[in-house]
């Protein structure tokens, strides 16, 4: 007996019913990726608009042998009454069941609302846990409030007097070349920086300091005392009200000379071209040493009167130049006396936000008409010491 062969057209025929058949399955479970896809839409048309050939019925298995001939074969469809019927496939919740792909506004709105959904969660998480770290976590949170709040004060008061030496007169190793000197052999810069001019020239233009390390650094300690003393009225604030607050002042205090220092190594390795790092501790230890002397002087100088903080400035600032034009020196002590009162009417949330304006801020603001306040005359300019009850000054002559 002849084993029952096949013929090449039913083999071709069952083949293709057989990649129509997973065509089909495709078809039936959709996936998030190919919603979109046009590969997706062209499966979800019907046979005729793909140019696909119709539904083939299924071919029963058969017991008998086929034979092989040249006249194609006739086969017989068995009733399908013994076969099951398949389950029809559940519609897609997101697609019409007219066969056809969402449409452009439909897409739209679905990819809107996930980025609105997406952007309001990515903005209210990080604020949320953040607030709920700060309320249960106080002391660890602390350290990195106060030192991104120093940041930003250093920033504006490092700008005060912001110089740079362009990069045709930096020093070179190979040339030996280096930026013009001043009378006393520091290097000579130009007001502003690179890439921007400077925020306010009123120190180089008006008070007649050259841009000089030296004159960057002074100026820069002088503001950040100006922040000292209104960080101890903070914890003063906070020591009255139950809050706590000891360490404030030394907490800002220790960020505020960090930022000071970091920036001035830069400028010795950038602008002065000090390349060794022996040379640049050596001078770091000098500017800290400076920065005490700084702390003691001005306070010596708000306690016991203009003439001692005059003298404070004169030294820091002027190096104790005989020939300075004291009216100057008058203008920093007005300016000093001024933005210490316009920093104690600031409340204590709000001095990052007053001090880091970079147009019109708190310093700004203190210089403006110091030249008209120094301009007048005093009322007790004229008086002449000793006429009044045989005292001088509140002292008795015989002193």
């Amino acid at each position: 007996m002849a084993s029952p062969r096949t013929c090449s057209q039913c083999f071709r025929l069952v083949r293709r019913q057989t990649r129509y058949h997973q065509a089909a399955q495709l078809l039936d479970t959709p996936s998030p990726s190919r919603a979109f896809s046009s590969q997706f839409r062209l499966l979800q048309q019907t046979p005729q608009a793909r140019n696909l050939p119709p539904e083939i019925p299924s071919v029963p298995p058969t017991t008998t042998g086929t034979i092989t001939s040249n006249i194609t074969a006739q086969t017989t469809t068995a009733p399908a009454t013994n076969i099951p019927p398949s389950p029809s496939p559940s519609p897609s919740p997101s697609l019409p069941q007219d066969g056809a792909g969402p449409s452009t506004s439909e897409m739209q709105r679905t990819i809107s609302s996930t980025i609105s959904s997406s952007s309001s969660l990515s903005t209210s998480l990080p604020t949320t846990l953040a607030t709920r770290l700060r309320n249960s976590a106080t002391k660890t949170t602390d350290p990195y409030i106060a030192y991104g709040v120093t940041q930003s004060l250093f920033r504006t008061c490092s700008a005060q007097a912001n110089y740079t030496i362009p990069e045709s007169q930096r020093p070179g190793i190979l040339s030996g070349q280096g930026p013009p000197k001043t009378s006393t052999g520091e290097d000579l810069g130009v007001p502003g920086s690179e890439s921007a001019e400077s925020a306010d020239s009123w120190w180089f233009t008006e008070l007649g300091l050259q841009p000089t390390f030296s004159t960057w650094s002074q100026v820069t300690y002088l503001h950040m005392y100006l922040l000292v003393v209104r960080f101890r009225a903070m914890e003063e604030h906070r020591r009255r009200g139950g809050g706590g607050g000891a360490g404030v002042v030394a907490r800002y205090q220790l960020y505020l000379l960090d930022h000071f220092s970091h920036a001035a190594e830069d400028r010795m390795a950038l602008l002065h071209g000090m390349s060794a790092r022996g040379i640049r501790n050596r001078y770091l230890k000098d500017l800290f040493l400076q920065w005490r002397g700084v702390l003691a002087a001005y306070d010596e100088g708000l306690v016991k009167g203009d003439a001692v903080l005059a003298g404070a400035v004169w030294r820091n600032l002027w190096k104790g130049d005989e020939a300075v034009d004291w009216e100057k020196v008058a203008r920093v002590v007005g300016f000093v006396r001024r933005a210490v009162q316009l920093l104690g009417q600031v409340a204590d949330a709000e001095v990052e936000e007053k001090v880091a304006l970079e147009r019109g801020g708190l310093f700004q603001r203190a210089r403006l008409g110091v030249g008209e306040l120094v301009g007048k005359e005093s009322a007790g300019i004229r008086h002449v010491p000793g006429e009044e009850g045989g005292e001088e000054g509140g002292v008795p002559a015989s002193r």
